[in-house]
């Protein structure tokens, strides 16, 4: 737990540096836990390099909600052994929430956005300096959820590759060791978005989308929902926005 609090400390030091070294993160998660039994992993190119618009808007629980215009997808890497085991831990970890792995993938794809404007659609219903700071305090929040988070898991890790002692292959170690990388991955993209200006942009329709979550007018959520999805070319953000 030392180590990890070490390694992200000087995460927080860090000042730029390049995309594509930043995502051979081979070199960095490895001091995060022990590899149970000694890996070969490979993180791939998990993204094109097409500009990608992301959103910041309120759920119909009026919660903040931020993803991008990708979908859902199985985390892309490679492990040099036991490929049985990691590839039902990617299946299991497709089960946690859209609206949880929409997020953690939008925070991630900052890391692919070297030098790149980073456009992030609300609603406009605060000026541009509340949105600003709100979206500050909620990068500051999502930060310490990670560090959190992260050091829960480093500390669960090696007990649960005892369970390896098991008949059977030990899907519960590939998935928390797959979800240790997604947030590994995710913290990293939330540290280099709070260090960027990106730029706030609003439309008519997400404009529309705030005014019926202030009425409460669930009749007309997923059909909005349906032209929002249509507008910025998103799919099943049904299961970010509203209900799963």
């Amino acid at each position: 737990m030392i180590g990890l609090r070490s390694e992200l400390r000087s995460r927080r030091e860090e000042r730029g540096g390049n995309g594509v070294k930043n995502l051979e993160w081979s070199e960095d998660i490895s001091k995060l836990f022990p590899a149970h039994p000694p890996l070969e992993v490979k993180l791939t190119d998990l993204y094109n390099r097409e500009t990608m618009d992301f959103f910041f808007l309120k759920d119909y629980r009026h919660n903040y909600r931020f993803f991008s215009t990708e979908s859902v997808h199985q985390i892309q890497v490679e492990f040099s052994r036991l490929k049985k085991i990691w590839e039902l831990a990617k299946q299991k970890l497709m089960l946690l929430p859209p609206r949880i792995l929409r997020q953690e993938q939008a925070f991630a794809r900052i890391l692919q956005l070297e030098g790149e404007t980073i456009q992030i659609y609300h609603s406009g219903d605060l000026s541009e300096k509340k949105i600003k700071r709100k979206f500050y305090f909620y990068l500051q929040r999502q930060r310490s959820k990670h560090i959190l988070l992260l050091i829960i898991e480093t500390i669960l890790l090696p007990v649960s590759g005892l369970m390896m002692l098991l008949p059977g292959p030990n899907v519960f170690f590939g998935v928390l060791a797959l979800i240790m990388i997604t947030h590994w991955q995710a913290y990293r993209g939330i540290h280099r978005l709070s260090k960027q200006k990106p730029q706030f942009l609003t439309s008519p329709l997400l404009a529309e989308w705030q005014q019926v979550l202030e009425n409460e007018d669930e009749k007309k959520y997923l059909e909005l929902i349906k032209k929002i999805e249509k507008e910025y070319s998103l799919e099943n953000i049904q299961k970010i926005l509203y209900k799963t």
